[in-house]
């Protein structure tokens, strides 16, 4: 009788010992082959999203609404540019188009950043420079029909009393200009002595 009792006992401890291990293994969350591996995922927290600065290439792309120009210069300031090139092409000078004005001339004096401000965003349709030191020689303004308005106006007396002070010359010329008219210009401006831009004076803007 103890026989059977002690046996009983041993087929009860060792049940109780195989139902507790098939529970816990039907508790454990089974592997995946992800989880095995030596790769790992991480789901994104989507409360919060990566913010975006000034610096990241999406924000920078998505503020910029911009198109491709068809051309560079007008018909006219086209034109003109060929007809430099060719005066100029055995000469030592060269030109340049649409330079700025502060690319130039500084500002200087008490008014320094009143004139800063009056010159900024101006242009000049060409430059002629010493294709050496690459001095600047003169300027020529393209004039067209918006010349004639009076904001245009302002804007090109503002230009030419900048230049006049440092007597830098600038010269005006009408829309449509010629080969004979650009010849005629670059021989006369050439033939005065070089402008004396060591010379400091007031703008007087």
């Amino acid at each position: 009788m103890d026989y059977l009792i002690k046996n009983w006992f041993g087929i009860l401890f060792w049940a109780a010992v195989v139902a507790f291990f098939v529970y816990r293994a039907r508790k454990k969350k089974p592997s995946s082959r992800l989880e095995n591996s030596s790769y790992s995922y991480a789901e994104p927290d989507r409360q919060t999203p990566t913010p975006q600065t000034y610096n990241s290439p999406a924000r920078a792309t998505s503020q910029l609404e911009v198109k491709l120009r068809s051309r560079f210069f007008t018909n006219a300031e086209s034109q003109a540019f060929l007809l430099l090139e060719q005066a100029l092409a055995d000469t030592e000078y060269r030109v340049f188009p649409k330079v700025r004005v502060l690319d130039v001339i500084d500002p200087v004096g008490a008014a320094r950043l009143q004139t800063l401000n009056r010159l900024r965003g101006m242009h000049l349709d060409f430059l002629v420079v010493n294709a050496q030191t690459h001095q600047p020689l003169f300027i020529i303004e393209l004039d067209g029909w918006s010349h004639t308005l009076e904001k245009q106006r302002t804007r090109d007396a503002t230009k030419d009393a900048a230049f006049e002070a440092v007597r830098l010359p600038l010269v005006r010329l009408k829309n449509g200009v010629n080969a004979v008219q650009i010849q005629s210009l670059v021989r006369t401006v050439m033939s005065k002595p070089p402008a004396n831009n060591a010379a400091k004076q007031s703008a007087g803007l």
